[in-house]
C-alpha cells in the first residue's frame, strides 16, 4: 500500500528519506526499508491506528499484508460512524 507513504508524509509533516533521489527511495522500499514513526502520540487513538495500519500494510512479505478490505474494516471498527459505500 504505497499510498500510505503519502499519508505518512502528511501525518509526520516531513518527507521520508530527504536528500536522496526517487530512484534511491524506490530501492529502499524494495529492500524492505520503511519510514519510522517518531513522536506518535500514544494517547491519540487515531495516531496509534494509523501507525498500526501502515505497519501492517508495509509487512515485509506481501502475503502477510492485509487487503484493502481488511484495512477498511479496521478503520470502521475504530470509527463506527465512517460511511462505507
Amino acid at each position: 500500500m504505497y499510498c500510505l507513504f503519502s499519508i505518512w508524509e502528511m501525518f509526520m509533516r516531513v518527507q521520508p528519506w530527504t536528500g536522496i533521489s526517487a530512484e534511491e527511495v524506490s530501492f529502499r522500499v524494495c529492500a524492505g526499508d520503511r519510514p519510522i514513526f517518531e513522536g506518535v502520540n500514544e494517547g491519540d487513538p487515531d495516531e496509534v491506528l494509523f501507525r498500526t495500519l501502515a505497519t501492517k500494510a508495509w509487512a515485509p512479505f506481501p502475503r502477510a499484508r492485509p487487503s484493502f478490505a481488511d484495512l477498511l474494516a479496521m478503520v470502521v471498527a475504530a470509527h463506527p460512524t465512517v460511511i462505507v459505500d
